[in-house]
Formats: structure tokens, sequence, C-alpha cells
């Protein structure tokens, strides 16, 4: 079924750092030198979302529908409610804004922009994103498809390429993201590669939606980076392009590592340090007034101690627990 990816864990944790930086560098009234490079640090969140693709595959292949529901619901919110309460403290300690009880509320339950609740952080909006592929991969669980690669990622491509050029169905975001689908899809075809359960369609399916990942990434660069070039925009093309060859090398085992627990805690933290970087590492940054590079280093220290300490407590400490419980009650 194919060998370990431990490097998946380093991955990621670029991945989140190459945001913490974005979001800490490459803001219209900063002027850190290194802006011109992180402003495409972005692009770490489409390489989040093709990795989900590779991993969520793996963790729902053969395995039960209540299984693969409480192993997705404890990696996403225990962690995520620990990160709400963080940005909530460090936020309305440093800064003047404060959330109402229905914006907390819904924000909870990742599903608050259905309510419409604006995000207790920026960031938060691509946990809806993964949340829907979640349940789309559910629904195959439970009605015994997931395992039909072929039909399902035949079907969703499609629709993918759809929607790019016509804008229809425009029923598809209500249950999948639009924009980013590419991203999952490849994800999900670099696990077929990997895996070797159907390397040969893997292969197609990949290479038939690299181009469309490409594309947007060229089309939401203006989203994302201030006053984009033409040539902002193709450099943006261009890394997506590098990024989606590297992970399919990574797929066929070109490139890995050895098992080493460092990269276990540097897969952990990513997940923490996404959470909590944005909103309240800006709070820690404006409450300062010294030279950017020592607020920064600052903002950085702590979300990154912080980071960790909720890894300990939550994803290490807490949720096995809660895990164990709930599968011997499964059983």
């Amino acid at each position: 079924m194919g060998q370990r990816l431990y490097i998946l864990d380093p991955i990621r944790l670029f991945a989140a750092l190459a945001v913490v930086f974005y979001h800490f560098t490459a803001m219209p009234h900063q002027t850190w030198l290194l802006s011109e490079f992180t402003q495409f640090g972005y692009l770490g969140v489409p390489l989040f979302f093709v990795i989900s693709g590779f991993v969520i595959s793996m963790s729902a292949y053969q395995r039960s529908a209540s299984k693969f529901a409480v192993s997705r619901l404890l990696r996403l919110y225990p962690t995520y409610w620990t990160g709400i309460i963080y940005t909530l403290i460090v936020v309305t300690f440093l800064t003047d804004e404060r959330f109402g009880v229905r914006q907390i509320l819904t924000n909870v339950t990742m599903l608050n922009v259905y309510f419409g609740e604006k995000n207790i952080d920026g960031v938060f909006w691509t946990l809806l994103q993964e949340l829907k592929f979640y349940c789309c991969v559910f629904g195959l669980i439970v009605l015994g498809l997931f395992a039909k690669f072929r039909y399902w990622l035949s079907a969703w491509l499609a629709t993918t390429y759809a929607y790019a050029i016509f804008q229809q169905p425009m029923f598809m975001g209500w249950f999948i993201s639009p924009d980013y689908s590419a991203y999952f899809i490849a994800g999900v075809a670099l696990y077929l590669i990997h895996s070797r359960i159907d390397v040969r369609f893997g292969n197609l399916v990949f290479f038939l939606v690299s181009p469309l990942a490409i594309e947007r990434a060229y089309s939401i660069a203006p989203e994302f980076i201030t006053a984009a070039s033409a040539r902002d925009q193709i450099a943006a093309a261009i890394i997506v392009a590098v990024m989606m060859a590297f992970l399919y090398g990574v797929a066929r085992g070109w490139f890995n590592v050895a098992k080493n627990s460092a990269y276990f805690v540097a897969g952990g933290l990513t997940y923490p340090l996404y959470l909590i970087h944005n909103a309240a590492g800006k709070a820690i940054m404006q409450s300062l007034d010294w030279p950017e590079p020592v607020m920064i280093s600052i903002a950085f220290s702590v979300t990154l101690i912080a980071s960790y300490l909720i890894y300990r407590t939550v994803d290490v400490g807490l949720v096995p627990k809660i895990r164990n419980l709930i599968y011997s009650r499964l059983r």
C-alpha cells in the first residue's frame, strides 16, 4: 500500500510557516525586506489542501463511517476550540476589538458563515473548506462508494472543470469548494498513486487536474497580493506548478525521509500554529512600538510556544484519551 510518507509532516510545517510569514511580513503597510517573497506565502493553503486530499483518503480507505467521523472531528474541533479561546483572550486583552456572543457561539461550530457571522480569525475560512471535504468523504463511506474512486473522482473532476469554465453547476459551492477542488482532487489522485490502489487512474486524474490547479493559482493571486501584477500572477502559477511536481515525486517515492520523532512534532505543530498566528499574532505586534523585525520575532516566538503547548496538552494529551473512549463504545 506504499511506504509511509514521513516527509509530509515537515512539508505541512513549511506550509504553515509560509502562511505565518505571509501574514506577519507581507501586509500592505509593512516594509519588511523579504515581503517580495513572503507575499506568496498564502500558497501554503493550496499546499495544505493537496496534502489533505492525500491524508483524508488514506484515513478513509477501508474504514467505517463512524470511526472516520470520530477521527476527523477530534482532529478538527478540540484544537480549534482551544485556538478560539487563545485568540479571544489575546485579541481582547491587547486590542479594542470585541466579539459578540452570537459570533463566538457560531464560530465554535465552524458554520458561522451560514449564520451571517464573521470568522473570529480570518484564517478560519479554510477550515470550512476542509469540513465540507470531510463531509463529502463521510457521505461516500456511508453509501459504500468511497473505494469506487473512478466514479466519484471522475465526476468531481468534470464538475470542477465545468464550474471553472461555465460557473455551473451553481450549487457546487454548497457542498464543496469550487475554487479549491482542484487541490483536493490532486491529493486524492496522489494517494491512489502512492498506495498503488490505481496508479494509472491516479496519474490520469493528477495530470488532468494540475493545469486547473495552476490556473487557479494565477487567477486568485489578486485576492491575496495587494495590487498584484501580471508578473506576480505568473510567479504564483509557477510556484504551484513546482509544488505539484514536487508532491508528485513524493507520491512516487522519489523523496522521503527516515522516521524521526522531530517530524511528528513538526506535523503536530502545524494545525495550532496555523490557527492562532494571525489575529493574535498581529495583536501582539500592534501592542509593541519597536522595530518591525523585533516585533515580528516576538510575535512569532510567542505564537510558536503557544502552539507547542496546545499541541502537547490537546493533541497529545487530551484527544487520544477521548478517541480511545469513543472507540471502545463503538466496538
